[in-house]
């Protein structure tokens, strides 16, 4: 063959694609979605899992019935789009080539059996993520095992089907696409009048659903976000058949017009549609105050100080990482176990501070603290070290408020009303009085609406704290902890905090603000669950949000750091003169995630990724620098304080102690320089998805991680694989730390101390 035919041949089949790039694209869409994000691999593990529980099997079994068909469905339209432009092509082509009409026979088949491979292939990666689980400690991880087995069977035999449909699809298309008999002059459009309406009909409701947050977020969760995203693929490609017939007939490309419009749209759109919905603040609210001032309201309505005279009084300061549903519930079941267990708990937190899933954790378990306990006289602790828990009543209602599926909402808002509004400009209408409603169709909203839909579902209280204004979520009187929500400024990088309270100048330094006190007027406050939202507006995945008549602009809190504890700073710089007058003793109780001691490396380097993934890393390592530095400089502060243990005596200064610190007295407390009880979440050696929604199998882990446990005495029953002993030093360490915070609770003196931990350290090798 010489050159100019070979270079006849390849102009046939650039030609080709060129004619099928429409359906081409949406295929290689699907397919990158279906198949690489960890979480939808998940999502694969939830509905085989779903389809196996009793409760769950008639709802799983609508779902994935209806998440089978819409695949199809894809998969068809793919290839009957694909196989119209090419009947059009070849209808204009008086001789085409070899090669133009073997692609072209080809092309739209190949297209649709991938949406379909893309599923399959997305189902064997999801059997092979939980099969490189095999690290176990005990009976329960067995079980854990067993589980994923299962489940990992029922997503191969799945996988093995879809894969054999694929294949029967690809015959059948083929076989329709080689000997059908195409119109000699096909239509310019694929679809006609009745199915267009249709389409038109099902786009109106999908975008119109976002005004209706009680009907959508059940609906797209029972739907499940894999359906909705095939659902909008169907519509996708009939819109873009569409567009491309009339950019046939009329020589105008009407694709890069709307894509152009829309970018534009964007940016003139200043962020109005994404706008923080602000509600009126509570006139009995009093104004956001300083830190030790409602430290001090706080401190003298505790009720159980009587029985830590001539002891400091124990106060805990909380931090919660980031890390999407899993360190939601990791947060708040650590938090309702230790409450459960000890029911003076709650009423010696003095803030928590979440960033992203972290304060959706910490948030649920304030609300139901608010609402379940009580700041009453001291009750004794009732951890049992011989025995492994089992789940209290707050943990038990948190599993259900948190077993639930956040994404699908989000999924629906973004694909429809939230896309909409990037091509029909509504923001030059949305600050007209009365149409602010129109803020309705931001994806943003949809995690906010998901929170209320959960609380509403299941407690069922005339007034939803998360819809109150958040600032009716704590008062000094309080049992429940006051909530420092974690987010970032677009504008100038800084840490910007939706607290109660505010730090002066000195204590939180320049690169921390306060939302109420900087950016709201008095008059308003934000929802509660719109404070949680702020703080986990994942990149790319949630749009910043802007704050109404202030040029701030607010994304996820984990951009600046992701542990929590750089705003627990500014606490602790204000807490300390009550510290150092005797009066309390602060704990950090910090709850997040292990990073690794090496540093993971590809071994390949480029010039086009390394800044971007420089940037990414960076983001992440600087919340395990600060959580560090932080525990170092509590760890060396108490043995300063404490040189050799036992009892220290005290010197108080006036006014050191905030006004109401006793002047000139010496006072003779026990202290100690024991580490502060940190409660570790590994979720890379389990492949924890970052995420809005957990599997069964998911949640079985973080359940473990929550619990801790004792080293069991054979230690022959541990697993003889490497990193198992590893595995074991982790939950030993979480059951320690639990020790640590209900033995910190109890007003007994240091001697008792020692002979606990020595027993402690005897059943918990």
């Amino acid at each position: 063959m010489d050159a100019e035919a070979r270079r006849h041949r390849m102009d046939e089949f650039f030609e080709a694609l060129r004619v099928l790039r429409m359906p081409a694209v949406v295929a290689l869409l699907a397919v990158c979605l279906l198949v690489l994000p960890d979480q939808v691999r998940d999502l694969y593990r939830a509905l085989a899992e779903n389809l196996r529980k009793p409760e769950a099997a008639t709802i799983a079994l609508s779902q994935a019935a209806f998440t089978a068909l819409t695949l199809l469905l894809a998969a068809f339209l793919t290839f009957y789009v694909g196989r119209h432009r090419a009947a059009m092509h070849l209808a204009k082509s008086s001789n085409p080539g070899q090669v133009l009409s073997s692609t072209l026979r080809w092309g739209p088949p190949l297209c649709g059996t991938l949406v379909l491979a893309g599923a399959a292939v997305g189902m064997f990666l999801a059997v092979r993520d939980v099969s490189g689980i095999a690290t176990h400690v005990g009976a329960d991880f067995e079980r854990i095992i067993a589980e994923m087995r299962v489940a990992a069977r029922h997503l191969t035999v799945a996988a093995t089907g879809v894969a054999v449909v694929a294949i029967l699809f690809l015959i059948a298309t083929y076989s329709w696409q080689r000997w059908g008999s195409p119109p000699a002059s096909p239509a310019s459009t694929a679809f006609g009048r009745p199915w267009r309406v249709l389409c038109y009909a099902l786009t109106a409701f999908l975008v119109a659903m976002a005004f209706f947050p009680a009907v959508s977020v059940p609906l797209s969760q029972h739907a499940g976000s894999l359906a909705i995203f095939l659902v909008f693929l169907c519509l996708l490609l009939v819109g873009l058949s569409l567009l491309q017939g009339a950019s046939a007939r009329h020589g105008i490309p009407f694709v890069l017009l709307l894509i152009v419009w829309s970018l534009v749209w964007t940016v003139l759109d200043a962020g109005n549609m994404h706008r923080i919905t602000v509600v009126d603040r509570p006139k009995d609210i009093p104004p956001v105050s300083e830190i030790g001032n409602r430290f001090s309201e706080w401190l003298g309505a505790r009720k159980d100080r009587d029985v830590f005279e001539g002891q400091p009084y124990p106060v805990y300061l909380v931090a919660a990482e980031a890390g999407g549903l899993y360190a939601a519930q990791f947060t708040a079941k650590i938090l309702a176990r230790i409450q459960d267990q000890c029911p003076s708990f709650s009423q010696h937190i003095f803030a928590v501070s979440g960033v992203s899933g972290g304060s959706l954790g910490a948030a649920m378990f304030a609300a139901l603290a608010k609402k379940e306990a009580t700041n009453a006289p001291w009750k004794p602790c009732k951890l049992d070290l011989a025995a492994e828990p089992t789940p209290g009543p707050l943990e038990k209602r948190i599993d259900r408020l948190l077993d639930g599926d956040f994404l699908a909402p989000i999924v629906a808002r973004a694909l429809f009303a939230d896309l909409a509004q990037h091509i029909v400009p509504v923001s030059l209408v949305s600050n007209i009085p009365g149409l602010t409603a129109l803020t309705q169709m931001s994806r943003g909203r949809a995690l906010e609406e998901s929170i209320e839909d959960s609380w509403a579902k299941w407690e069922r209280d005339a007034k939803n704290p998360f819809a109150s204004p958040f600032l009716e979520h704590w008062s000094p009187a309080d049992a429940g902890p006051a909530l420092l929500i974690n987010t970032t400024s677009v504008e100038d990088g800084r840490l910007i905090v939706i607290a109660p309270f505010r730090a002066t100048v000195q204590e939180s330094g320049s690169d921390i603000a306060y939302l109420h006190a900087n950016s709201l007027p008095e008059t308003k406050d934000v929802t509660l669950s719109a404070a949680v939202g702020l703080s986990g507006r994942f990149p790319w995945v949630l749009p910043p949000a802007k704050v109404p008549g202030s040029p701030l602009a607010l994304v996820d809190g984990a951009y600046f750091e992701a542990s929590g504890l750089e705003a627990l700073r500014a606490v602790r710089f204000a807490l300390r003169p009550f510290e150092l007058n005797g009066l309390i003793k602060l704990h950090m109780i910090v709850i997040g995630s292990q990073q690794p001691e090496g540093v993971a490396t590809s071994g390949l380097l480029d010039e086009a990724t390394p800044p971007v993934r420089a940037m990414l890393n960076v983001r992440l390592r600087r919340g395990y620098s600060v959580r560090n530095a932080f525990l170092d400089e509590n760890y060396r502060q108490a043995l300063l304080e404490c040189p050799g243990g036992g009892m220290h005596s005290l010197n108080t200064t006036d006014g050191a102690g905030g006004g109401n610190a006793p002047d000139n007295q010496v006072r003779t407390v026990p202290c100690s320089a024991r580490p502060e009880p940190q409660f570790t979440l590994e979720y890379e050696r389990f492949n924890l998805p970052l995420g809005w929604k957990l599997s069964h199998v998911m949640q079985s882990i973080v359940e473990q991680h929550s619990r801790g446990r004792c080293l069991p005495e054979d230690l022959s029953t541990i697993s003889k694989e490497p990193d198992a002993f590893s595995v074991a030093e982790l939950f030993l360490k979480n059951k320690r730390s639990e020790f640590l915070v209900a033995f910190s609770l109890t007003p007994i003196a240091q001697e008792r101390s020692t002979q606990l931990l020595e027993e402690f350290t005897a059943k918990c090798r």
